[in-house]
């Protein structure tokens, strides 16, 4: 995950948590759910040189949004 500054409420929860799960040898690790889709979205926005499928303005006005909850999948 690239670099990632938000003024996001949850952000400051995960980012210890995050960098705690990668450190374990856990074999697959996700985010889903709609923070997922947010930290998803932020990552494209951040990085234009990684091809996407749907255009970004496309999901602006329908995008993701976070229900303030971490759905994780080990």
């Amino acid at each position: 995950m690239s670099k990632v500054v938000l003024d996001d409420p949850l952000w400051p929860h995960f980012e210890p948590l995050w960098k705690d799960l990668l450190r374990t040898e856990a074999k697959a690790l996700q985010v889903a759910g709609g923070y997922g889709l947010f930290l998803k979205q932020r990552f494209l926005i951040e990085n234009r040189d990684v091809p996407i499928v749907i255009p970004l303005e496309r999901w602006r006005d329908n995008g993701p949004r976070a229900t303030k909850d971490l759905d994780l999948v080990l």
